[in-house]
C-alpha cells in the first residue's frame, strides 16, 4: 500500500477499498492490484487444468474477490481470517461462484 508504515494505516486501507484508483506514495493502487491479480488468475485458467491453488496476503485475495463478487469489501476484508481459503469456480474462463471453505481450524464450509 506504501513504501513507508503508515500510523493510520487502517483508515488508509479503508480509503483504498472507496478510491481504487487511490495510491499513496511508493505503493500500488488498489485498482492496479486488482487488475494484476486478476491477470495471473486468467493465465492459470489458460493452462487448461480443471484445478488451481494461489496463494496471497489478504488485501491482494480481498481485492481480488471484490472482482468477482463486487460487494465483497473493506468490511469483508475486516472478517477474514488467517489463513482463509476461498474456492472460485469458472466454466470457460468465465466466473461461476465463489465459496469460503475455510472457518478456522475445524474445517467447516461456509458458502458465502
Amino acid at each position: 500500500m506504501s513504501a513507508k508504515p503508515m500510523e493510520d494505516w487502517l483508515t488508509c486501507l479503508e480509503r483504498t477499498f472507496a478510491d481504487p484508483e487511490l495510491c499513496y506514495p511508493g505503493g500500488e493502487s488498489s485498482l492496479t492490484a486488482a487488475n494484476r491479480a486478476v491477470s495471473a488468475i486468467h493465465n492459470l485458467l489458460a493452462l487448461g487444468h480443471s484445478g488451481y491453488a494461489a496463494v496471497t496476503h489478504g488485501n491482494l485475495m480481498a481485492l481480488l474477490l471484490n472482482r468477482f463478487e463486487p460487494g465483497f469489501g473493506f468490511d469483508e476484508w475486516k472478517r477474514l481470517s488467517n489463513p482463509d481459503v476461498y474456492r472460485l469456480r469458472f466454466l470457460g474462463g468465465c466466473f461461476q461462484s465463489m465459496e469460503r471453505i475455510w472457518n478456522g481450524m475445524n474445517g467447516a464450509h461456509r458458502r458465502i
